[in-house]
């Protein structure tokens, strides 16, 4: 392990345990460690055979949830009348169209395309698009069970304190929080905007786990509620 421009840097060692290089931009493993915008990037140069069989899986399922998702958008956008529950269902498969597009593109990339002529623009434009959707789709499921939640145990008080804007209003919020951690999030740990600095990294790193967790515990919380509800409800 090398330390430098304030950041840790791992140097592969051979099988007896040497170092191959004590240059961090040399080379390894079909990798390159380069500097852009005074960050430290690694770039891959060279496809590893290894992951061909997950490149090939990725795809299968992207192309499968793309036909999935597109035909939710197409039933809830031009053939059933949308309610508040429906718009965040239709955010939820844009949301996830969104993330399954781009991982399509990106890995069918790798297959197809010289690993030099995708350059770190490209990859970091994937990532911002995955990591804005994948908020925002995760956002919207905890939305999803919180309002399904909250209408089957308060009926009459959901239906008249939930207007019919606010369903749109929180939809605009999610994506704009979503959008926003991911850019600070670029701007602070990665070249795209040339503003690397380690503590803030680690600061809006810290704030997007946290967030991440909080949708984890609404999920799965009011998905328990729901289902101890179902079971225990008196039938008939």
């Amino acid at each position: 392990m090398r330390i430098n421009n304030n950041s840790l840097v791992y140097v592969s060692r051979n099988s007896s345990g040497e170092f191959v290089s004590l240059d961090p931009t040399v080379s390894i493993l079909g990798t390159k460690l380069k500097v852009v915008n005074g960050c430290q990037e690694i770039f891959q140069t060279m496809y590893n055979m290894k992951f061909l069989p997950l490149d090939i899986l990725v795809i299968i399922i992207s192309l499968l949830g793309l036909a999935g998702n597109g035909l939710v958008l197409w039933l809830l956008g031009f053939q059933m009348q949308r309610n508040a529950l429906h718009v965040y269902i239709f955010n939820l498969a844009v949301s996830d169209f969104l993330f399954l597009a781009v991982q399509f593109i990106f890995h069918l990339m790798r297959l197809t395309s010289d690993l030099e002529l995708i350059s770190i623009y490209i990859h970091r434009l994937v990532i911002i698009v995955k990591n804005v959707t994948y908020i925002t789709g995760l956002s919207f499921l905890s939305f999803i069970s919180t309002q399904r939640c909250l209408s089957v145990l308060w009926p009459l008080w959901y239906r008249f304190h939930h207007p019919k804007y606010m369903s749109a209003v929180i939809s605009a919020l999610l994506w704009t929080l979503s959008l926003l951690l991911t850019i600070l999030h670029e701007n602070y740990c990665h070249s795209t905007f040339g503003n690397c600095d380690r503590r803030l990294c680690q600061q809006n790193d810290t704030i997007i786990a946290i967030w991440l967790i909080l949708l984890f515990v609404l999920l799965f919380g009011f998905g328990l509620v729901l289902l101890i509800k179902l079971f225990v409800a008196p039938k008939g």
